[in-house]
């Protein structure tokens, strides 16, 4: 049998015996592997810890995801939607927020309720 793997695209001839073993092998090492380039992308295209100047110039840019403090207000949000035409994506799980979460909203310094992470819909 020949495997060939679509991420990396390299062939290996295997034998029937112990291929189920593996089998789970080299797809436990794909799954690895993925996860492992998915963050790296998902930080390589991030801000954390943005002040509003950094915010607005990501959001007029290139664009990604933008970690920051968010004060919760509904005018607040609205404010930002329509400068920026950003919007809240997920006020992220404890795992995935930054490793020190802003004390004050980027966009009008009020204390902050929650990260948020921003990005505009394409």
């Amino acid at each position: 049998m020949v495997l060939v793997r679509r991420t990396g695209g390299k062939k290996e001839s295997l034998p029937i015996a112990g291929l189920g073993t593996r089998l789970q092998e080299v797809m436990e090492t794909m799954q690895r592997d993925m996860l492992a380039t998915a963050r790296e992308r998902r930080e390589a295209n991030s801000i954390r810890g943005a002040t509003k100047e950094q915010f607005i110039a990501a959001m007029e840019g290139q664009g990604g995801f933008v970690y920051s403090g968010f004060c919760g207000g509904a005018a607040c949000e609205a404010e930002i939607k329509e400068q920026t035409k950003a919007t809240i994506r997920v006020l992220p799980d404890e795992e995935f927020r930054s490793a020190t979460v802003p004390a004050t909203c980027m966009w009008c310094d009020q204390p902050t309720v929650a990260e948020a992470v921003w990005a505009k819909a394409y």
